[in-house]
């Protein structure tokens, strides 16, 4: 399902609506209804229409008399001193304690303020209720308490302040409709959810939001049909809300197949053709439905009317890497990253990768040393990687000793690493060795097992290598990994065909969709002499990852099919991605080209 972000203005808005700053404030920790059909605004940056102040819903003649003695002062001075001081609790219980001694309304006010921000809902609640009570006027007051009340689960408390709830200007309803789903605890009843719902709705068929705030009730307790028929009330009061749009979106994309999803999507973009939000969900939904083709052309039709949109060049980049295009996908990150991009690490990432894949070693290693935050232990994992590869063996050794490894599962990595560099140095008996006093350290890691089964097959070691894939099958069965390895090992250096086709099948079923099992399975065919069958399933892996050995053995049943032309040229084009690639350089010499 598609999933867009919530937009929520400062927390300052108190002043100007009560319902938002509450949201505001519980959305870090808020435990709002656990759907798979909670929606969420659109993360577009909207213009904040001003409001004029609230009617407080006091008179200066109702306030209590009181003395303001040095006691209250002391009181009311420290309370701020510790909100200025960045001392929220403290300022939050001097304020509520005021608000108990004084009963005045203003006091209770300030008492709600700050024990949001401190995080403090039940005293928030207490105070909300001195507020009501010594302002019964007050609207700000009640729909505080009313949205105090739905996030504490005391649903049953709050059918009395609906009423007076309900007399609030309906611009603030509003607000508080689109924000209703994210006050429910997760423990709330739902026919208790459904009856509030309802009844705080009550009278508002003509409001949208109320009607979206249905919608959602009716989706989180799984009547898609029912919220729907809601959403499509609320577009023929507000035609083609951008809100109630991409909550139908999102509800018709659960469905299988999702083409109502697309062809409502689709109408709303010729019918709003200024919206940027519709094409950029559009290219979301078709991307999470495995389409990356039309993914990545609705991401190229944004790019065509704005070529600074950023998501669309992070989105083709993408689709362009998964598809091994790396001049695309480097063009698109660089632009990306230029034009501030909010995940600049992460691209730096992904630029690094493209060039290591590329065989610019060099360009690979600037970019992994530019990664920072998150992604950082990502690019420094690839580092000795690269440096081996460029055969700078003490560099690499250096960038190793220097990666860090405190948890098992770190020091597990760290070895796994350190058998790649030797392995990239060519020297795999060193790697074995590596690998061998790791698993004796951590015998029940199926990583290190793996990985010397990998490094035992280049030696031509073939009964150690299949010894540890079939270790590691024993620990876990369906480890599809180790099924494909053992399979094609099987069947690239074996005549034991018929046990590689049970390993592979186990692995395919596991996996259909991934292409380095299809390759797997289509040089088993191949080997078996089932050479129609060989080339479908090469073609298919080789379509979905252009991967040098996967083209050698496409090019290699090409061959062996009378197809010589594309053969070569399945061939040339794997030698430009990699020019010094072993298997592809001996696959053409072997076939005389």
């Amino acid at each position: 399902m598609v999933l867009i972000h919530l937009f929520f203005p400062e927390t300052a808005m108190f002043l100007r609506s009560s319902v938002l700053l509450l949201v505001s404030v519980l959305l870090g920790g808020c435990a709002a209804l656990q759907s798979r059909t909670v929606p969420v605004v659109a993360e577009t940056e909207q213009p904040q229409e001003e409001v004029a102040p609230r009617e407080e819903g006091w008179r200066t003649e109702d306030l209590p008399r009181i003395d303001l003695s040095a006691e209250l002062l002391i009181r009311f001075l420290a309370g701020d001193i510790a909100a200025q001081r960045d001392q929220p609790d403290l300022a939050a219980k001097s304020w509520f304690d005021l608000a108990q001694r004084t009963r005045d309304p203003r006091a209770a006010r300030r008492a709600v303020e700050l024990s949001l921000n401190a995080g403090q809902m039940a005293m928030a609640q207490d105070a909300a209720q001195i507020w009501v009570e010594a302002a019964p006027q007050s609207l700000l007051a009640k729909q505080l308490l009313v949205s105090l009340l739905i996030r504490a689960n005391r649903l049953a408390e709050v059918e009395a302040y609906v009423p007076g709830f309900l007399k609030a200007p309906p611009r603030e309803l509003a607000d508080f409709f689109m924000q209703l789903h994210l006050l429910w605890d997760r423990k709330a009843e739902p026919a208790q959810v459904a009856k509030l719902t309802l009844l705080l709705t009550a009278g508002q068929d003509k409001l949208p939001e109320a009607r979206f705030a249905r919608a959602v009730m009716h989706a989180s307790q799984a009547r898609e049909a029912a919220a729907i028929v809601e959403l499509n009330e609320a577009l023929i009061l507000r035609p083609w809300w951008e809100q109630a749009v991409l909550y139908k979106v999102q509800l018709l994309a659960q469905r299988t197949p999702p083409d109502a999803a697309f062809a409502f999507l689709r109408d709303a973009i010729d019918k709003n053709p200024m919206q940027q939000v519709y094409p950029l969900t559009l290219a979301r939904l078709l991307n999470e439905a495995n389409r990356p083709a039309e993914a990545r052309a609705a991401y190229e039709a944004i790019l065509a009317r704005q070529p600074d949109q950023i998501e669309a060049l992070v989105g083709v980049g993408l689709l362009a890497l998964q598809a091994r295009d790396f001049e695309v996908a480097h063009q698109m990150f660089s632009s990306a990253l230029g034009r501030g991009a909010k995940n600049p690490n992460l691209l730096r990432y992904y630029l690094g990768q493209i060039e290591e894949e590329r065989h610019r070693l060099r360009e690979a290693l600037g970019w992994y040393r530019q990664v920072g935050g998150d992604n950082a232990r990502s690019a420094q994992q690839r580092i000795p990687r690269v440096l081996a590869k460029l055969g700078e063996q003490e560099a690499a050794l250096r960038a190793l000793a220097d990666f860090p490894a405190l948890s098992n599962a770190e020091k597990i990595e760290k070895i796994q690493i350190e058998g790649q560099v030797w392995r990239e140095l060519k020297q795999p008996v060193r790697g074995i060795e590596v690998l061998t006093k790791g698993i004796a350290q951590f015998p029940d890691a199926v990583d290190l097992y793996y990985d010397r089964s990998l490094m035992a097959e280049q030696l031509n070691d073939l009964a150690a290598g299949e010894a540890d894939l079939r270790h590691v099958l024993k620990i876990q069965p369906g480890n599809v990994m180790a099924l494909n390895a053992l399979g094609y090992m099987l069947a690239n250096h074996t005549d034991r065909l018929a046990e590689a086709e049970k390993l592979l099948e186990q692995a395919i079923a596991g996996e259909p969709d991934n292409p380095v099992i299809i390759d797997s399975l289509g040089w088993l065919r191949f080997r078996q002499g089932r050479l129609k069958d060989a080339a479908g399933l090469l073609e298919k892996a080789y379509a979905q990852l252009p991967d040098p050995e996967i083209a050698a053995h496409y090019a290699e049943v090409l061959w062996q099919s009378g197809d010589r032309k594309k053969a070569r040229g399945v061939l040339e084009a794997a030698l430009q991605l990699d020019p010094e690639n072993e298997i592809v350089l001996e696959t053409r010499k072997r076939l005389g080209l």
